[in-house]
């Protein structure tokens, strides 16, 4: 009995191992933005309009590896880091004034998650996404000074808590011989807390005044629950949600 089932068992594995499947994918794309926070507002002489936005719009590309357990079913790790676009926190519209504050995006994150693939080439994907590192920096700009011509810029570079997303696409995949063509719809659901924020860059009519400043007003940190008078400021939270489409390339190694 027991020479059976050893001997099923080893069937079953080879079986598995023959039919198995490992894939190494290369790929790039264009996100926009899905659910939204609230960024900021708008300034138009006596009109204030609210900015709603998410950070997480822009160029995302990287590497993809999956592992095909049969013909219909895998897992896959993505690795992949987005060059986020200029997204506007901040405008004042008044005449004769030119102001804005404006944030770009840069972020490593990878993903786990289950594949679902039929015999016509038509895939889905579902799992998370953590965020790994990265970075917002905001830059205020103003024109006209407080009352002089004189041009003042200030960045800000923040970081974000640990988080948890979800992320889900739809796919294609043509295959030719070891290796496919693919293109698909992703979807990305992300928000990130605030964690710490630093004044990289502080300069009126070309010179620098952070030299002026102590640490404690460079450096800030961010908690969900602050006192009156601390210098740790209220935790934000904001979107980086996306949807977007990839296109890439599948290459397969071993298997079928």
């Amino acid at each position: 009995m027991k020479r059976k089932l050893l001997f099923l068992a080893a069937t079953l594995m080879l079986s598995t191992g023959l039919s198995a499947q490992f894939q190494i994918g290369l790929k790039g794309g264009y996100a926009l933005g899905a659910a939204q926070s609230r960024l900021g507002y708008s300034y138009n002489n006596d009109q204030i309009t609210a900015i709603y936005g998410t950070y997480g719009e822009g160029i995302p590309f990287g590497v993809e590896f999956r592992y095909l357990f049969g013909e219909n079913f895998g897992l896959q790790l993505d690795a992949s880091y987005l060059l986020g676009n200029e997204i506007t926190n901040s405008e004042n519209l008044y005449e004769g004034s030119e102001e804005s504050i404006v944030t770009k995006t840069t972020q490593f994150r990878i993903a786990t998650t289950v594949v679902f693939k039929t015999e016509i080439g038509i895939y889905s994907k579902l799992g998370a996404l953590i965020p790994v590192s990265g970075s917002n920096v905001a830059t205020y700009r103003q024109e006209n000074g407080a009352g002089a011509v004189i041009p003042t810029e200030i960045e800000i570079t923040s970081k974000g808590k640990l988080a948890l997303g979800f992320v889900g696409a739809i796919g294609y995949e043509l295959t030719l011989g070891k290796f496919g063509i693919f293109g698909e719809l992703e979807y990305i659901s992300l928000a990130i807390k605030r964690a710490s924020s630093e004044y990289t860059r502080y300069e009126i009519g070309g010179i620098d005044q952070l030299s002026n400043y102590t640490d404690e007003q460079i450096n800030s940190t961010y908690e969900d629950v602050t006192e009156a008078g601390s210098t740790i400021k209220s935790g934000i939270s904001y979107a980086y949600s996306s949807i977007g489409l990839n296109i890439g390339l599948r290459f397969n190694i071993g298997g079928n």
